[in-house]
């Protein structure tokens, strides 16, 4: 599953997107630069961004890099388990540009390859009881599950782990993830893997 196959629905937004030797931004335009080397095709994110790049900094450079990345140190979960948490999402939606980099990402953090093959439906033995508590929390965000709730065992789980400090942590990093994946696939900026459950505008309108 590490080899992500071609897309199922490209990126084909409304917004008018702005050419890169036309963006003005150099954070904008240094994200152009890095979706571009993951493939082509995958830079429509940051053209569109570039319309905007004070409120795409917001993101970008203050609450990405402090609540997923801790670059304060005042942040109680641990890189890994982000990780882990970021991935089961990213392959639950089918975001086929996330994916391109969680998957190494997450492998980075040292996770087998056999463990993110079977993320989407854990199998006990290959996870510990925190990574499994995460794994679960995880479903609880994903975007369909409209009747999600914390219930009394996740939350005991969670609790022997992470404490309140760190569910709460984590609730606010997921409805993070979460509203800017509403967006992404509501604007139609990234390509649908074949997986994604969410139809793109161009598969709608036919």
């Amino acid at each position: 599953m590490s080899d992500i196959p071609a897309p199922r629905a490209w990126a084909d937004p409304l917004i008018g997107r702005i050419a890169k030797e036309s963006i003005t931004s150099s954070m904008v335009r240094a994200t152009w630069e890095r979706h571009h080397d993951k493939g082509s095709g995958l830079e429509v994110f940051a053209e569109v961004m570039a319309n905007q790049p004070a409120a795409y900094a917001i993101y970008e450079e203050e609450i990405y890099p402090r609540l997923f990345y801790n670059i304060r140190g005042d942040m109680h979960v641990g890189q890994r388990y982000k990780e882990l948490f970021r991935f089961k999402l990213g392959i639950s939606h089918g975001c086929y540009l996330c994916n391109t980099s969680n998957w190494q990402t997450t492998r980075d953090a040292g996770f087998t390859q056999e463990q993110l093959d079977n993320a989407l439906k854990p199998t006990p033995g290959l996870f510990t009881d925190a990574e499994l508590a995460i794994l679960d929390l995880a479903e609880l965000f994903v975007l369909w599950n409209t009747d999600a709730q914390l219930t009394p065992d996740l939350y005991e789980r969670l609790l022997g782990h992470f404490g309140d400090a760190g569910i709460v942590e984590l609730g606010i990093l997921g409805a993070f993830f979460m509203g800017f994946q509403r967006m992404l696939f509501a604007f139609d900026l990234v390509p649908r893997e074949q997986s994604c459950p969410i139809a793109a505008y161009s598969e709608m309108a036919r």
